[in-house]
């Protein structure tokens, strides 16, 4: 059975345990937690979460952006060239936060 660190949830390359930084189909992924109950390693559960998904190569692998966060809402931007930058872009959508995701220029996808 997976121990709480290690619960499988997402595979290797998503996670980017397997050390190539979360890059798959063309997307870099981010993601954090946010509103922790506790502090330390074993320092209780996380209340919310922001996660984010950005194109590495524009029109090639990808035109939008796209994110989530605890309300369940999947939020893509409008296609333009800046939107790209892969996993370091990926994880500073994801650490802004879901005022960031929820805001424009992401609108929820219909």
């Amino acid at each position: 059975m997976p121990a709480w660190n290690a619960a499988c949830l997402l595979d290797g390359t998503l996670s980017g345990s397997d050390g190539n930084g979360s890059v798959k189909s063309g997307y870099g992924f981010g993601a954090v937690g946010l509103n922790s109950t506790g502090t330390g390693q074993n320092g209780g559960t996380f209340q919310s979460f922001t996660t984010a998904a950005v194109p590495v190569t524009f029109n090639q692998s990808g035109t939008k952006d796209f994110c989530a966060s605890e309300d369940g809402v999947t939020r893509a931007n409008i296609p333009a060239a800046g939107n790209t930058g892969g996993t370091p872009a990926a994880q500073g959508v994801a650490n802004a936060g879901s005022a960031v995701c929820s805001a424009l220029p992401f609108s929820a996808l219909q």
